[in-house]
């Protein structure tokens, strides 16, 4: 008996010393491993009504800028944050990328805010500064509200982060409202919105749903949208400017633009963005009732055409568009309210 109880003590005295080294060591370890783990490729699908893409705000971000562990789960980049009057929130961020992060201001603007982390090697910044100069109602770029620039010792890398309102994602506005009127309104404005991107000189280049939030906090009847995530996108003359190299999402990119491993090919950035306004019109239609999708199924079958040249302008697509919903909201006057009711029960 003195034997056993000797060898017990002996073995809770070595799991004791096994504990205080791990303790130490544990938190380094898995710090790598999960920076490891966040640089992989994510899959990428095609999402249905039916699929839960709730978590997805901002989360579908595959240009990780940092591959040195300066993300937001970086103790010394959330006490930079904080000087900067952004305190970030741990409520929702375990299922976001590394890159981005939840915060509440303290600059008596937007309360809940999204920041972002940019890639040096991206025209982002310049793109959305471009965006948010011009002021028109068709404009649906996600709004910018602040860049904060963060020296990061020990290296000093300056990273340049952006911060923005935060949105409900597109696809748990469609999958939980159920109201028609919201799946009208909200295609006309992504095409108008696309459709102003390319009137400014700007190629969006990664066009799809989880690209695409929406907002019902403004005061108006029904949901405003915004478009987000310009790290792909790029500056163009006309439909004659040409990109190279595969850029977007599979599923969501046309298809002259070949696949990620090659061969890499030449194409009309415009004319690309309009093949994938067409899948994501597509993604609308799955949410639209049974036998009220004719003129939207002929609109982005245009626009998914095989050939670049015969994709329709988006101003002619949004023409029809129009039509087709002035007509359905004028057969129900009271629908904008039961969807407003609907929408800003969400939040």
């Amino acid at each position: 008996m003195f034997t056993l109880i000797f060898r017990i003590y002996n073995f809770l005295h070595s799991m004791r010393a096994l504990q205080e080294r791990l303790s130490s060591q544990l938190p380094t370890a898995l710090s790598s491993i999960l920076t490891r783990t966040e640089n992989l490729p994510g899959l990428t699908r095609e999402y249905g009504p039916n699929d839960d893409c709730s978590s997805n705000q901002w989360s579908e971000e595959s240009r990780d800028p940092s591959t040195t562990g300066i993300t937001f789960r970086n103790p010394e980049v959330q006490a930079l944050i904080q000087r900067d009057g952004y305190t970030l929130l741990s409520e929702g961020s375990a299922r976001l990328k590394p890159t981005i992060g939840k915060a509440i201001s303290s600059h008596g603007r937007v309360g809940i805010v999204a920041l972002k982390f940019l890639d040096g090697v991206t025209e982002e910044l310049q793109v959305l500064r471009h965006l948010q100069a011009i002021q028109s109602e068709l404009n649906r770029t996600i709004k910018l509200l602040d860049v904060i620039k963060l020296n990061i010792p020990p290296t000093n890398v300056v990273r340049n982060v952006i911060v923005m309102p935060w949105q409900m994602p597109l696809t748990r506005c469609l999958r939980e409202a159920h109201f028609p009127c919201a799946v009208e309104l909200l295609r006309v404005q992504f095409l108008e919105g696309v459709a102003f991107l390319h009137e400014c000189g700007i190629a969006h280049l990664d066009l799809k749903p989880e690209n695409v939030l929406v907002d019902g906090k403004r005061g108006s009847l029904l949901p405003q949208l915004s478009i987000i995530d310009f790290g792909l996108s790029i500056f163009v003359e006309s439909e004659e400017t040409l990109v190279e190299g595969y850029r977007g999402t599979k599923s969501w990119v046309a298809p002259e633009a070949g696949t990620e491993h090659g061969p890499v090919m030449k194409y009309s950035a415009l004319l690309a963005d309009r093949w994938s306004c067409g899948q994501v019109l597509k993604y609308f239609a799955s949410f639209l009732p049974a036998g009220s999708t004719s003129v939207l199924g002929f609109t982005y079958a245009g626009l998914l055409s095989a050939d670049p040249r015969k994709r329709p302008p988006l101003r002619e697509v949004l023409r029809s568009l129009r039509g087709t919903s002035a007509k359905r909201r004028s057969g129900d006057g009271s629908e904008a309210i039961v969807a407003q009711k609907r929408f800003r029960m969400l939040w």
